[in-house]
């Protein structure tokens, strides 16, 4: 490390330079703010120049207090390695940094509190470097607030790091003439949109790297395409981990590639969920590479349903590398000699050669054999005759082969060159027959011998007890039966031996020995093993050495006689020491000083004694600390025990710590406040001290944070109340815009929230001073309360000259009093017909005439009705299509009510039309008819009928088209003129970015490339309209000559509710009407015949032809077959009437 020493003729240079380019103008101001931050107040040293545009040249020199390391350089920045007193930094000194930058970050920037803390907890690089300033670790926290008082820092880097860059990777995306993220408002919008989404910080540093156009969309745009994706189907965690894996999908629209992805997979049966399960947010996807992948598995030849089994047996073909494992495969087989045509066939019979351990199989197969010296053609034979084989299986490296079957190179090679087979055996096993035997062998006696302790066969336990017993049957045999002749039950050493297994992995001797040690040594019985069996398992020396310590404390006294066997040897020395510390505090029987009743008055036999159970022992250090201390005992009533009280200390706590109030909670970062002071604070001491201090602390920061609320809050209220007196102004004057009149009603909306909180803290505090204070009326109310509660009270009635003050009684009387009045002799209530009928709706009415019409077409009647040979629908369609051109009284309404669209934009000025503006405004004036939204009736029907799509998709009112004169009365944006619709659907950029949305032809050049092709396609539709002289007038579409007619209009609204269907039929106007009807319903097999009558239900004997009596009655006999119509047509064609 070296010190780089500052002089101060260098730094006038640099300065003198710095003014003459802030004269010439050759940098702007906050470009100046951001260079002198780099040059003095960032921990970093750029080692190339900073050169201006007259060539005068700047050196980045660094503060004389950072050091830098020689060795390391990323990109022209020497990075700081250094920390405090050149020492590894400490986890409080880092704790002290972190909580620096986030009141700086909060506090001083304004930023939102959990910003703030997730970029001072996760930027570890940043927090290094800024602790290289500082000298003096004890004194961390003051000196870097003075640093940050003084010396503003770029805040992206924090920023950047905190989302997961690597330090290294976002120099390049640090802005050139930013400091301040406050600057870039669009980034922190776009960021905070991404959060509140459900995507991972860490993963926005990767969005930020590789799509930063996400970071620049205007307020809302984000949003909206992340619902566009919701809209498509897909679930909100399955659109976060394709936005983090493919962020480009959220530049510019949807990704073409991706909706051909997502409808050829549903095509092959997945639901757009499952792609969700398989995206990695660690991984690209390719969707053109996926495309291809599928187009190629299309050309070997799988079917949807082949292609569906095999990505759900292998999804990883799309998923990892978008397919690319399938080309690494088809060019590996390409290099072996294989044709296209073989590769497809090899593909198609043998699915599983696709996935990537296949693959990969495949290739260590074809190393392995070229390896131990095997020619291309011998290669490209033996993988191709045991392909699937090969791929099945993974090999070893050939020298682990060669070393483990004791052969050389050449040998190896001849026996696979023999035998191709032998590739498999030799590469992937191992001659462990002889080792098998011996272990299957083992394996049995051991199993029988547990099968004979007891354990159930296939269960658990024995599963579990095998790995536990190491040896031989017979060996674990002799071991048991070494414990039973020592003296220990067969069943009791069974259950020594399900406890403590390791007991069977020692030899005899050892068993022996340690059983001895036990019983003539140490002076135990043998049952001390049933109690604590592990006793077996511990070394010898471990015994003997714990049984010494033991013997020389018995011996002083400090520890009890005939301690068990698992005090002494299980627990740690830290515990054994302990207890014998216990022992010797209890024998020493010291006490506090008691108050109350010491001695209680037991019952036993008929006997009352008195006998101290309740006790508090301490030791003398207590007495030392606390000289004062004291013993309660509480009365005990009916209990044998006192509850007891130990009192160190007379202590007052004072007063509650703070006042709080409800709001509070509802306020942004209080909350994280709270839980930040309390998890992050450190305290040393008693709990008690703990707690008071914590809340000490807490109190600190909520007066600061309340205080800075406050201030916010006052000056919003300002800003508020301007805003919102600014727009009324304007409203006086002129009807607000729609975005004008949403600011205002949000401006109203903030100041009622703000005065919201304010009344619940004036209503707080009234509580708490009514119930400390009280109130000098509250007497008198009291009084006025009880005197209504007196007066409204029924002490009694009078009930047939008699006073009644029972109460059973007067409720009786009561409810006797108001049954009678609000009883009804009569059950039948009478009743008006249409009573409640407000309006008849149109449906119903329309119906209604249309039945009537139908009686009387098939009837001759209104009254009588008969069978209808037609259905309705089709009675209604032109003739051409079949129908009899009766007109639907539905479309001829609508057509007669169009027309006062139509008046109301030829008619000029007259009163109606003033009418209509002047109720229904010009909140929608760039649509075709001004219509107010909260309004209903007639206009509002007229209004909807316009927009109507018919069967071309198009609306009525897009018939209205406006001819331009002077274009001082066609609205440019919303009237139709150039197009068969408005210019506002049609380019719907260009309109979103007009500030001018009402304004003419007359008196009517964008930046993103939507909006430039918008521009040039309608610069080209402008280019060649036909522009006409005179006043604007408006034509009608629908017409050839332009004006608007009933019959045009209702045969428009006639297509959008009918489907054309094509007739043979030729309707000549000479013939009579009653003539073509007669041959319209032959001709769709609706005549009143025989047969037609029994499929509608009427009963008949006879179906034949009543004419001829030769065939069943249907029209086509009629017309055709029956010999009596043959005659008829015979004359017909002769000319005989």
């Amino acid at each position: 490390m070296r010190e780089i020493n500052l002089k101060t003729k260098e730094i006038f240079v640099g300065f003198v330079n710095l003014d003459m380019l802030i004269r010439n103008r050759l940098f702007s101001v906050s470009e100046m703010i951001a260079e002198l931050h780099y040059l003095f107040c960032t921990p970093t040293v750029c080692k190339n120049a900073l050169t201006g545009n007259n060539g005068v040249s700047f050196i980045s020199v660094r503060r004389r207090n950072f050091c830098v390391s020689e060795g390391r350089v990323n990109g022209g920045v020497v990075c700081s390695q250094a920390s405090v007193n050149g020492n590894r930094i400490s986890r409080v000194v880092r704790t002290e940094a972190q909580t620096a930058l986030f009141d700086y970050l909060h506090f001083t920037r304004g930023f939102h509190f959990t910003d703030a803390e997730y970029m001072s907890k996760n930027s570890p690089n940043f927090i290094q470097n800024l602790l290289s300033v500082v000298d003096n670790e004890q004194d961390v926290s003051r000196a870097l607030s003075k640093y940050f008082r003084y010396n503003p820092i770029n805040e992206f880097e924090p920023f950047l790091e905190s989302l997961g860059l690597n330090p290294s990777e976002y120099p390049s995306l640090l802005p050139k003439s930013l400091i301040f993220l406050g600057d870039d408002g669009l980034l922190l919008d776009n960021f905070h949109v991404l959060c509140g989404y459900g995507i991972p910080r860490t993963k926005i540093g990767k969005m930020y790297k590789e799509a930063k156009e996400i970071f620049g969309y205007e307020h809302g745009v984000l949003s909206l395409k992340l619902k566009a994706y919701e809209k498509l189907g897909l679930s909100k965690s399955t659109v976060i981990k394709l936005v983090t894996c493919c962020p480009s999908l959220m530049v510019g629209r949807i990704d073409h590639n991706f909706l051909t992805v997502l409808d050829k997979l549903k095509k092959f049966g997945f639901g757009n969920e499952w792609i969700g399960s398989y995206v990695s947010e660690r991984t690209t996807l390719d969707w053109d590479r996926m495309l291809d992948t599928m187009s190629f598995l299309v050309q070997v030849g799988y079917d949807d349903e082949q292609m569906k089994i095999l990505f759900i047996d292998n999804p990883a073909l799309l998923f990892e590398g978008s397919g690319k494992q399938i080309y690494v495969l088809v060019g590996q087989l390409l290099k072996l000699g294989f044709r296209m045509n073989q590769i497809y066939d090899l593909f198609l019979k043998n699915p599983q050669i696709l996935s990537s351990k296949s693959a990969k199989n495949l290739w260590s197969a074809v190393c392995f054999l070229a390896e131990i010296g095997m020619d291309a053609e011998e290669i490209t034979s033996i993988v191709a005759t045991h392909m699937e084989v090969l791929g099945s299986n993974t090999l070893k490296v050939p020298i682990t082969v060669m070393n483990s079957l004791n052969i050389r190179k050449d040998e190896l090679r001849r026996a696979i060159k023999k035998d191709p087979m032998e590739l498999i055996n030799l590469a992937t096993k191992k001659d462990t027959k002889a080792i098998e035997n011996q272990d299957s062998n083992t394996f049995v006696e051991r199993r029988n011998f547990l099968l004979r302790l007891g354990y159930i066969e296939n269960s658990d336990e024995l599963s579990k007890a095998l790995k536990k017993f190491r040896g031989r049957g017979d060996q674990l045999q002799e071991r048991f039966d070494c414990l039973v002749q020592a003296g220990l039950d067969y069943n009791v050493v069974s259950s020594m031996i399900k406890r403590a297994p390791s007991v069977l992995n020692q030899t005899k001797d050892i068993l022996e020995k340690k059983i001895d040690c036990l019983q003539n040594h140490l002076g135990y019985p043998l049952e001390a093993v049933v109690v604590f069996p592990s006793y077996l398992c511990y070394d010898i020396q471990r015994i003997n050495l714990r049984f010494s310590m033991y013997l020389w404390l018995l011996e002083r006294g400090a520890a009890k006689p005939k301690l068990s066997l698992s005090t002494i040897l299980a627990c740690s020395d830290v515990r054994l020491m302990g207890v014998v510390h216990f022992n010797l505090y209890l024998k020493a029987n010291v006490e506090p000083s008691f108050v109350g009743l010491v001695n209680e008055n037991v019952a036993r036999g008929g006997e009352c004694k008195w006998s101290r159970i309740d006790r508090v022992l301490v030791c003398s250090n207590v007495f030392n600390k606390w000289p004062n201390a004291c013993v309660r005992a509480l009365h005990r009533d009916l209990s044998d025990h006192s509850p007891l009280i130990l009192s160190l200390i007379d202590t007052n706590f004072g007063p509650k710590p703070f006042r709080w109030f409800d709001s509070w909670m509802d306020r942004p970062g209080c909350e994280e406040l709270v839980k930040s002071v309390l998890v992050g604070s450190h305290f040393e001491g008693p709990s008690d001290k703990i707690l008071s201090m914590k809340l000490k602390s807490l109190r600190n920061r909520l007066k600061v944070w309340y205080k800075l609320c406050k201030i916010k809050e006052d000056e919003d209220v300002n800003r508020l109340r301007a805003e919102k007196e600014e727009y009324e102004i304007l409203m006086e004057n002129k009807e607000l815009e729609e975005q004008d009149l949403w600011v205002w009603s949000e401006c109203k909306k903030s100041l009622e929230e703000i005065e919201l909180h304010r009344s619940r803290d004036i209503k707080q505090k009234s509580r708490v001073k009514w119930a400390s204070l009280g109130d000098e009326n509250t007497a008198f109310f009291h009084a006025v309360v009880n005197g209504r509660k007196a007066r409204n009270a029924i002490p009694g009635l009078e009930v047939n000259v008699e006073w009644v003050s029972k109460l059973t009684l007067v409720k009786k009387e009561v409810m006797r009093f108001f049954r009678d009045h609000f009883r009804e002799d009569f059950t039948h209530r009478p009743s008006l017909e249409c009573v409640g009928i407000k309006t008849v709706k149109e449906e119903d009415f329309i119906e209604c005439i249309e039945a009537i019409m139908r009686r009387f077409l098939w009837a001759g009647s209104t009254e009588e009705k008969k069978i209808s040979w037609v259905a309705w629908d089709v009675i209604k369609r032109p003739k051409n299509e079949g129908g009899l051109g009766v007109n639907k009284l539905q479309d001829i309404n609508e057509a007669l009510l169009l027309k006062w669209a139509w008046r109301f934009k030829k008619e000029g000025n007259c009163l109606w039309k003033k009418v209509v503006v002047g109720c229904h405004g010009s909140s929608r004036a760039w649509n075709m008819l001004p219509c107010s939204l909260s309004a209903s009736g007639c206009w509002k029907r007229i209004v909807k009928i316009g927009e109507k799509k018919i069967l071309n998709g198009r609306d009525l009112n897009s018939y209205f088209v406006g001819i331009v004169g002077d274009g001082s009365s066609i609205n440019f944006w919303g009237h139709t003129w150039l197009r068969n619709e408005p210019l506002r659907i049609k380019y719907p950029h260009l309109f979103s970015l007009e500030k001018q949305k009402l304004v003419s032809v007359a008196t009517e050049n964008p930046s993103t490339y939507e909006e430039v092709t918008e521009l040039f396609d309608l610069l080209s539709d402008i280019y060649d309209h036909q522009w006409k002289g005179g006043a604007d007038c408006w034509e009608w579409k629908g017409d050839k000559n332009g004006m608007y007619t009933v019959k045009k209009a209702k045969k428009l609204i006639s297509k959008r509710s009918m489907a054309v269907i094509s007739s043979n039929m030729t309707w000549a106007g000479w013939t009579p009407l009653k003539c073509k009807i007669m041959v319209w319903r032959a001709d769709l097999n609706r005549l009143p015949t025989r047969v037609e009558l029994v499929k509608r239900g009427i009963h008949l004997d006879i179906l034949s032809c009543p004419l001829c009596d030769a065939d069943l009655e249907t029209s086509i006999h009629l017309f055709t077959g029956c010999l009596f119509s043959s005659e008829i047509w015979a004359r017909v064609g002769s000319g005989v009437d």
